[in-house]
């Protein structure tokens, strides 16, 4: 019991609620991906490479938030938000960020790496601080802070992964579809900090701070929130095309990826063009694809090629995945799937009928009528 009010204790000043059901399962989830392009087999070796993976990953996000709290005691004061570090003695502070430390860098002593791999974890570590350091503060540069956020977020984490898992199967070199990824996760880190700014507009306003959707105003950060969104759906849809050169079941997601957005924009009752935007459910609508099923897409195509790999997936939805989450993901991609259904075989019935009908002269189009319409107003007038 006191084991489990520590860990509670410890997820409370570490926010990681914040970061284990966003930043870490896209993370993850690319890392799955990484396993499938480097075709990398089940072993002791690579299930001990994924844990160290997963185990690091968690301290670079933990990390990322305990500096952001750290420097931010004295602005969120004015905001009036209650600052974690604060409930904390600067000896439990010290103590606490050297445990952050360790999750951060041992890992690193098992994990494959070279100079490339330490310039790209420098760089992550030096992001973080930039961007909460009082002398510079780049989160509150309004231009800057999100391209910060977006690329210690989500950029250099995922070619860090990339790179690791090229070291550990000896495949390297950058391939054609990388530079498309890369690209539309920046404009989704962009997208959600852009978010994360509107939803804290007026606490930053009482602190003092102008973000970009302060400087930019409704009509502008509407404009900037469609746009990423639609620049990162088309970017990723050009990976998911590239990929498929190699794995060809990437391909399913080039119509799979657009047609699940589609519906969640119509079940959310959203629309890209509306005044609203920027504070609607609408703007977190290609979400669920990063954070559940590209993941799962990947860890099936790897149980698929070998049912080892069922055990990550496992761990994966127990640790990673929100059960209410999993259970409307689950839900609507039955429906997604029964829509697709119903309407393809809609289509083709229908087709089917009317052209057997003009087989023997009859236009239901200009007759206006249905097969059953036509029959009943031939046969029973």
């Amino acid at each position: 019991m006191k084991l489990l009010n520590t860990i509670s204790k410890l997820s409370l000043l570490t926010r990681a609620k914040d970061w284990r059901f966003s930043f870490v399962p896209f993370v993850m989830g690319c890392v799955y991906l990484w396993l499938v392009w480097f075709d990398v087999h089940f072993s002791m070796d690579s299930v001990v490479l994924v844990g160290l993976s997963l185990l690091t990953t968690f301290g670079f996000a933990a990390f990322g938030y305990f500096i952001n709290e750290y420097f931010d005691r004295e602005v969120d004061k004015k905001a009036g938000k209650i600052n974690k570090m604060e409930l904390l003695k600067p000896a439990y502070r010290l103590i606490l960020f050297l445990v952050i430390l360790a999750v951060v860098f041992l890992p690193w002593l098992g994990l494959p790496a070279d100079r490339f791999s330490y310039i790209l974890i420098a760089l992550e570590v030096s992001l973080f601080i930039l961007y909460s350091l009082p002398l510079l503060r780049f989160k509150e540069r309004p231009w800057v802070a999100g391209i910060v956020d977006a690329s210690y977020a989500y950029v250099v984490p995922l070619w860090l992964s990339f790179h690791t898992y090229a070291l550990y199967s000896g495949k390297l070199g950058i391939p054609l579809f990388l530079p498309f990824f890369l690209s539309a996760v920046f404009l989704v880190g962009y997208r959600n900090i852009a978010i994360h700014q509107v939803d804290d507009l007026f606490k930053d306003m009482r602190a003092g701070v102008r973000t970009l959707p302060h400087v930019l105003g409704p009509v502008y950060t509407n404009h900037l929130m469609r746009w990423m969104m639609v620049g990162e759906l088309l970017l990723f849809l050009l990976a998911f095309l590239f990929l498929g050169f190699t794995i060809p079941s990437f391909w399913l997601w080039v119509p799979f990826f657009p047609l699940l957005v589609i519906y969640r924009l119509l079940r959310m009752e959203g629309n890209l063009f509306s005044s609203y935007f920027c504070i609607e459910a609408v703007r977190h609508a290609p979400d669920v694809m990063y954070l559940i099923l590209l993941p799962l897409f990947s860890l099936l195509l790897l149980s698929i090629s070998d049912p080892y790999w069922t055990l990550l997936l496992l761990l994966h939805l127990l640790v990673l995945v929100p059960n209410n989450l999993l259970v409307w993901a689950y839900v609507n991609v039955v429906k997604l799937t029964a829509f697709g259904v119903r309407y393809t075989m809609g289509y083709v019935v229908n087709h089917t009928i009317y052209y057997l009908f003009r087989m023997f002269g009859v236009d239901l189009v200009k007759e206006q009528k249905s097969a059953f319409g036509y029959v009943k107003h031939k046969w029973f007038r």
